[in-house]
């Protein structure tokens, strides 16, 4: 719907006409185009990404995101930094993702682990983010918080689409070339002033402890936080009820059949009415 076409490039496909307009930018640039079906071509046979500096997706398919984490999850440690961003339903804010090399999740995790930060208790900074995209009252319009390309994403000018996009891609090499850069991170970016006067921090989270299941289809995830939850209540439950008393509790998290992955992101202890002994946990 804003893609910065010309009425010559009618006709013609996307891919060569971008490459041309970008070698325009400098002489010494040399730009390829190539076209490939993303989901049966690339990332079916992904070698040829383990070759490059950077991944950009800027597609508006939720399915390519889904399929770039499947095919990365086995190479995280040779796929390259991985950028991907969403606009808000007016184009006034957006968040982008970024993943670095080695990273547990790349752009369709980071989104989701943003979405459960910031939709109910959102950090300081994050509230109109979180209103924008997961508001509490559904709109009556169209919008679904993908990247937008042909799909009814959101509202805005040609004007405003440029200068969110630019600010998302400036927030994202902001990152990448900060030495101090956590493996996951999600920055939030504002073309009008933060009605609040609060400029969002990042977010920003470590590595997964990750676990193949029995079957070897799944991985799972456990979040930081939820395994330092659940040693916790182990040294106290061995503190309180001895070490030979068993303890448990509930694992919160979601399971992704497109990646195939098991995410833990939070653990509870056991709840007031359970029953606790040296032979079983109820």
């Amino acid at each position: 719907m804003r893609q910065p076409y010309d009425d010559d490039d009618i006709g013609y496909n996307k891919a060569e006409r971008l490459a041309a307009r970008l070698s325009r930018i400098r002489d010494d640039l040399t730009v390829t185009a190539s076209r490939s079906h993303i989901v049966t071509g690339i990332l079916r046979d992904p070698e040829t990404v383990l070759g490059y500096d950077l991944v950009i997706d800027a597609t508006a398919d939720v399915g390519v995101r889904t399929a770039l984490e499947h095919a990365r999850a086995s190479r995280r440690g040779q796929w390259p930094a991985t950028v991907g961003a969403v606009f808000g339903h007016t184009a006034e804010r957006g968040v982008v993702a970024v993943a670095l090399p080695g990273a547990t999740g790349a752009t369709h995790d980071i989104l989701r682990r943003t979405a459960i930060d910031v939709a109910t208790n959102p950090p300081i900074g994050w509230g109109e983010i979180a209103e924008d995209f997961f508001p509490r009252s559904p709109r009556t319009d169209m919008f679904f918080p993908e990247p937008g390309c042909s799909a009814p994403t959101f509202t805005g000018s040609s004007t405003q689409t440029a200068a969110l996009a630019a600010g998302l891609l400036w927030s994202a090499l902001r990152v990448l070339t900060d030495p101090r850069a956590a493996p996951m991170t999600a920055v939030a970016v504002h073309i009008t002033p933060p009605a609040a006067g609060h400029v969002p921090r990042p977010l920003t989270w470590p590595n997964d402890v990750t676990i193949a299941d029995h079957s070897g289809e799944y991985e799972v995830q456990v979040s930081s936080r939820a395994l330092a939850e659940i040693r916790s209540e182990a040294r106290r439950g061995a503190r309180i009820r001895g070490e030979k008393v068993e303890t448990g509790g509930m694992l919160l998290g979601m399971i992704d059949d497109a990646t195939r992955t098991v995410h833990v992101d939070f653990a509870t202890g056991p709840s007031p009415d359970s029953h606790l002994s040296s032979i079983y946990f109820d």
